[in-house]
């Protein structure tokens, strides 16, 4: 209850349910719609990750279609709101299975609940909270197989961590560390069924969408993941944001919140040394490490992907505080001082998440769909830069059903088709890509009307900009507006 309420209070504290929920929720929801309409992707669209996502807001997109677009979209956020709450039972769970004593196995679950990492992913449908349900039942299993005689549990514990690969191709490192983990004489006999179980998973979620479009699903899925720009946040930026100093402590200097960064870095160290002395624990704190590596030197950053380390920081974190995990030879006064430090990063964890929830930041922006929808009730193909518009006008499945384009991950094509460099190699940005200029101009003009709702991100030219103004303005509301299409 605590996880689902401090997720949805992200939401209730900024513009509500029906507000807009930016860029990425959309695509993955439009993506799905797309898909109950025979549209596939990687053959049909723009889709920069596996399917495992758009799969499982499929029956959302199907309820959209029942009622209206926003209607699914909304329902889809309230099921992964209630899946992130899911998640930190999950914690408490997984704890209690590596041998955990209570009262250390709600420490894990409470810091999953309240940190901000979590929070600020799992209050919409996001790639994060999947992976990580899928990855915590990953353990699950797994310390369940190494405490039973079940022949099952290590299939279903290889089918969790392919599932979890199938969302996003970051939870491979995890798979990798699992089916390395099972090498060893003592654990070799289990690692033919949790193979097998990962190959089903993949093969399943994978396989179909692979056949359809083998060459197309590999360049977006890897070839153009691997191959993103490298973002602009240095190292200290994504470290202060990964510890949420930076988001929510505004007012400090860059220096400051790296500074302070280090210091809560040097904490999580001291943890993860007091949670290798269990050896049921180790393979948690490996997964913690290399996931945390993966973080600070991927090509892109952005701040909820401070989620991906939510399930092992979680697991870390009450493996500190548990007496199981205690050596009987160890020295009372430092256990006592590193039990003191988990409590302490559990309260920290829910006074940053407080400070950000009664802060002045705005998740969802305010929209007025009522008043612009009914402009283009009676238009036959409305055009977006971004599918959260058309999924806000109500006009995501009526335009797919009619048959109307749509590139679902507009900017998405921008690291495949439609990237570009400057001569010595750099990548140009979208605003100064003629390439992306024309073929965006083109797309939105396919259609009898076009609204543009997050140009900064889409980076529509002043030129493209002007061309769109030239059908004259058919609604506009709230900062929005809607143009007619010149024919």
């Amino acid at each position: 209850m605590l996880a689902f309420i401090a997720r949805i209070s992200v939401v209730l504290t900024s513009n509500g349910l029906r507000g807009n929920f930016g860029y990425d929720a959309s695509v993955y929801y439009s993506a799905a719609d797309a898909l109950t309409f025979g549209r596939l992707p990687y053959r049909n669209f723009v889709l920069l990750h596996p399917p495992g996502l758009m799969l499982a807001l499929t029956p959302f997109a199907v309820l959209g279609r029942m009622s209206t677009d926003l209607t699914g979209f909304v329902a889809g956020n309230l099921a992964f709101t209630a899946l992130g709450a899911a998640n930190a039972v999950l914690v408490m769970r997984v704890a209690r299975a590596m041998n955990l004593d209570r009262r250390a196995a709600i420490v894990g679950g409470v810091f999953y609940a309240v940190w901000l990492g979590s929070v600020h992913s799992e209050y919409l449908s996001r790639l994060e909270p999947l992976g990580n349900f899928a990855l915590l039942c990953g353990l699950l299993t797994y310390f369940g197989g190494r405490r039973s005689t079940s022949r099952y549990l290590p299939l279903v514990c290889g089918l969790a961590f392919g599932a979890a690969a199938s969302v996003k191709i970051w939870w491979a490192i995890p798979l990798l560390i699992v089916l390395a983990w099972h090498v060893p004489a003592d654990r070799r006999r289990d690692l033919p069924k949790v193979a097998a179980g990962a190959a089903v998973a993949l093969i399943a979620i994978d396989g179909p969408f692979f056949m359809a479009a083998p060459s197309q699903m590999w360049h977006m899925v890897v070839t153009e993941q691997l191959g993103r720009n490298r973002s602009s946040v240095t190292p200290g930026a994504r470290l202060s944001q990964l510890t949420g100093v930076q988001g929510v402590v505004s007012h400090l200097s860059h220096p400051a919140a790296v500074a302070i960064s280090v210091l809560l870095i040097v904490v999580v160290l001291c943890i993860m040394a007091l949670a290798w002395r269990m050896r049921a624990a180790r393979v948690v704190v490996v997964l913690g490490a290399m996931m945390g590596t993966l973080l600070m030197t991927a090509p892109s950053w952005f701040f909820f992907y401070s989620d991906y380390l939510a399930p092992t920081a979680a697991l870390v974190t009450a493996t500190a505080v548990s007496r199981t995990a205690v050596p009987t030879t160890a020295r009372p006064g430092p256990i006592l001082r590193t039990r003191v430090i988990s409590w302490v990063s559990v309260l920290a964890a829910a006074a940053t998440t407080y400070t950000y929830l009664t802060g002045p930041h705005q998740p969802v922006s305010t929209f007025p769909s009522t008043r612009l929808a009914s402009a283009v009730r009676h238009t036959r193909c409305v055009m977006s830069d971004s599918p959260m518009g058309l999924i806000l006008l109500d006009t995501l499945s009526k335009d797919l059903g009619d048959g109307c384009p749509n590139w679902i991950d507009v900017t998405g094509r921008t690291y495949g088709v439609d990237a570009a460099t400057y001569p010595g190699g750099k990548p140009r940005p979208r605003v100064a890509n003629p390439t992306w200029q024309r073929d965006l101009l083109n797309y939105l003009r396919s259609g009898d009307a076009v609204m543009l709702i997050r140009t900064s991100g889409t980076g529509v030219s002043r030129q493209t900009l002007t061309a769109l103004r030239r059908g004259g303005i058919l609604a506009t509301a709230g900062g929005h507006t809607i143009y007619r299409t010149p024919h």
